[in-house]
């Protein structure tokens, strides 16, 4: 009997890195009978093992009452009794079973006859979910008596199931990605949401994935009920809980890519990210995709702009759960969250109305602020330590953003001072009535639910076109004001107009209006003091003269002439 010690080398498609995701068709490490050498699969275990000596093997065991050696070959000779009737997730699981080193990174193909009380839940853009019934349990350890696996659940009438039905489930590629994020830390007691495995709707055919139910539901409902009990401390332990799973998250190279209230659960005091279906590689990105997914308000501006989803991003959601948590609102309620909204999140709402004075202009700043955007209201008796942390997670510039490391150290620092008395608690402001924030799109947000946050799909396309609309205005109001001045001074000076001549700073603003190297092709001239004609009449002559400056009050504007 080989070792079955992990991670199997000699398994084509196995990634180091990540070793839950395949090339098409893994093959299995085959069994070789009668090699019984327990150095091996103990290789990566302390001398000083806790979990002890498996009785079986005498080797190390590898958790608690778990002998991966042993119940690898369990698993091994079981493989002929089930089947998902797809070949790629039968050895997707059986590789799984075979690298399970505790009962909590074990995947199982579940029957749906299994399950009882099956009731619908919600819907989201992906797929549908239910909650179930599970008596059998999931495994828990091996009974040599009885020759078979015992199973059951740790408390008693906790059998209550997530199952997530996968819409047109039969592209396995993202199905596979959601479980190998669950994957990532099913080994781990972390605030990850636990899967047990996979099942396949008898109607539908589709397939589904079975996670753990969190018995207080989504934080949003949690933080909306029970606002008033729910204690300074309990909402910065709540947002520790969230940090450290994102902390989980980056350091299996992931990201979560759709983290808001709706997808963190709570059950008890424990909290847990849930829904990993947009979990992503960090360096996976699909750069041509055109549709942003998510709750809009939880969505990075740079996101929005069509930027790579770093872990900046996941960051930025966590600034809109902390002013969730802290005002009992959701961020912009009230407003739809569309296009719009959108826009005004990456650039503001009134960017054309900026004149900036030429002190001010500086074109590395310049961008900058062009996408500085609207964010939430934040009123005036929020703690001013947990504001500045909520400000700098929503910051513009993603490299400003603490890391999901940060946050876990501040919040623990946090509840340290507190329990100490060395940090207040506030008064919680009082919750405002919940107004209604219209749909006006498809919800693609996988929410466990009913009542499921607005979701947004926009175009990018769209949004970017508007914001590169703003940024010329903008530069066209940067360059009047310049024009503006010169003419005020020449006034002044009561001479002559002179041409007004180029300068790198002018060259520059044309070019990034017209086009690369456009300056080479325009000169600027004034129109006389004495034309009286409108900005728009002059737009409408016939000499393809692009005007760019407005009217001053002594009547001078200078125009972009193509050569």
């Amino acid at each position: 009997m080989s070792s079955t010690n992990i991670p199997p080398k000699s398994v084509p498609g196995y990634s180091s890195t990540n070793p839950f995701t395949f090339t098409r068709s893994p093959s299995l490490p085959a069994s070789t009978s009668g090699e019984k050498s327990h150095t091996k699969h103990s290789t990566n275990i302390s001398n000083t093992n806790p979990f002890g000596q498996c009785e079986q093997c005498k080797g190390s065991k590898t958790g608690y009452d778990w002998c991966q050696y042993c119940n690898s070959e369990y698993f091994r000779k079981n493989f002929t009794n089930w089947s998902s009737e797809n070949k790629e997730l039968d050895n997707f699981i059986q590789i799984a079973q075979l690298k399970a080193i505790n009962v909590r990174s074990v995947l199982e193909w579940i029957e749906y006859k299994e399950f009882t009380n099956v009731k619908h839940l919600a819907d989201g853009g992906n797929s549908s979910v239910f909650t179930a019934h599970w008596p059998q349990g999931p495994i828990r350890a091996w009974d040599t008596t009885a020759n078979n696996w015992k199973r059951g659940w740790e408390q008693v009438n906790s059998d209550v199931i997530i199952l997530k039905q996968i819409k047109n489930s039969d592209n396995m590629t993202s199905d596979f990605y959601e479980l190998s994020a669950y994957h990532q830390f099913s080994n781990l007691v972390t605030h990850v949401v636990r899967c047990y495995g996979i099942s396949r709707c008898p109607f539908t055919r589709e397939l589904i994935v079975v996670t753990s139910y969190a018995r207080d539901g989504d934080l949003r409902q949690y933080n909306s009920r029970n606002f008033d009990t729910f204690t300074w401390e309990q909402r910065i332990i709540t947002l520790k809980d969230i940090a450290v799973g994102l902390v989980t998250i980056h350091k299996a190279g992931l990201l979560h890519k759709d983290l808001h209230t709706g997808n963190i659960l709570r059950d008890g005091s424990w909290t847990m990210i849930s829904d990993l279906g947009l979990c992503w590689n960090n360096t996976s990105a699909d750069k041509n995709e055109v549709q942003i997914h998510g709750v809009l308000p939880y969505v990075a501006p740079e996101v929005l702009r069509k930027k790579a989803y770093t872990r900046a991003a996941d960051v930025y959601s966590i600034g809109m759960i902390m002013f969730e948590l802290w005002s009992g609102r959701r961020p912009f309620e009230g407003r739809e969250y569309d296009a719009f909204l959108a826009i005004e999140i990456c650039s503001g709402s009134n960017m054309s109305l900026v004149i900036y004075s030429h002190s001010q202009f500086m074109e590395n700043l310049l961008d900058k602020f062009l996408y500085i955007g609207i964010r939430p209201k934040i009123t005036s008796n929020i703690p001013d330590y947990y504001s500045k942390v909520m400000q700098s997670c929503w910051d513009n510039d993603p490299d400003m953003r603490p890391t999901s490391r940060d946050l876990e150290i501040t919040f623990n620092s946090w509840i340290d001072k507190i329990t100490k008395r060395e940090l207040v608690c506030p008064k919680m402001p009082k919750r405002e009535s919940n107004v209604s924030t219209p749909i006006s799109s498809s919800v693609l947000s996988e929410n466990i639910t009913s009542q499921s946050l607005p979701s947004i799909s926009v175009e990018q396309h769209k949004i970017l076109e508007e914001i590169d609309k703003r940024r010329e205005a903008l530069y066209q109001n940067y360059l009047n004001q310049q024009l503006i001045e010169r003419a005020e001074r020449e006034s002044r000076n009561k001479g002559p107009l002179n041409p007004m001549t180029w300068t790198t700073e002018l060259k520059t603003l044309a070019d990034k209006i017209f086009g690369n190297q456009a300056s080479k092709d325009i000169e600027i001239r004034p129109i006389g003091a004495t034309d009286t004609t409108s900005p728009e009449e002059n737009a409408d002559d016939d000499n393809n003269e692009i005007q760019i400056g407005i009217k001053t009050k002594w009547f001078i504007i200078y125009k972009f002439v193509p050569c």
